[in-house]
């Protein structure tokens, strides 16, 4: 039962599948931030740190203000309302991938270009 509606548990199971599925997208996105930062910074625990860091200041700042919510990645780690509103009929899932994937995108290429133009020394 979800959202007051009895699924069968075919459709019960397809639910819970999309739910992971939908939410490994923010993840992969919050990834392609630490890996923009672990080409910029040189130490791995000042890595750690300031992605650790952007991830807790940015999950209080959810809480906090409404506005911004829907431009924090942090927002879009929890799916499963999102899934439920797609799964009674209520809403799509395209805003729940567009962000994150631009985000993803954006950093992604960033990160390129960065890694492109450092220098390598053996």
């Amino acid at each position: 039962m979800l959202r007051g509606i009895a699924f069968t548990a075919e459709e019960g199971v397809l639910i819970t599948f999309l739910s992971y599925i939908t939410a490994a997208l923010p993840q992969f996105a919050f990834c392609q931030l630490v890996v923009f930062l672990a080409v910029l910074i040189n130490s791995s625990t000042a890595v750690a740190g300031v992605a650790a860091g952007i991830f807790i200041f940015s999950s209080m700042l959810m809480l906090l203000s409404d506005e911004v919510k829907p431009f924090l990645l942090t927002a879009y780690f929890n799916t499963v309302p999102a899934v439920a509103d797609f799964a009674v009929g209520k809403t799509g899932l395209s805003g729940q991938f567009f962000f994150p994937a631009l985000f993803a995108l954006v950093f992604f290429l960033l990160t390129v270009l960065l890694f492109s133009k450092k220098e390598m020394l053996f």
